[in-house]
């Protein structure tokens, strides 16, 4: 009888879509982090700027080396063109 392979976690994606969120993004990740650590060691966390005015895009970089994915938009880059 063979001895069945030790299953591996699912991995984990949590992404947050942010517009002016200076004020609420580090803590988001933060929780974010701590909740994805407990269900599994495979997770990422992606924060996806567009075009805010605020700090959110630097702050989401201070935090990107060490927990998170950060990607910047340009601003309005989400948004439908009209003819």
């Amino acid at each position: 009888m063979s001895a069945r392979p030790a299953s591996k976690p699912a991995g984990l994606s949590v992404f947050f879509p942010a517009y002016n969120d200076s004020g609420t993004i580090a803590s988001m990740v933060i929780r974010a982090v701590r909740a994805a650590a407990e269900l599994t060691p495979d997770f990422e966390i992606i924060v996806v700027d567009d075009g805010s005015a605020d700090s959110t895009a630097d702050i989401a970089d201070e935090l990107a080396p060490t927990a998170i994915t950060a990607r910047r938009c340009r601003p309005d880059s989400g948004r439908r063109r009209r003819n």
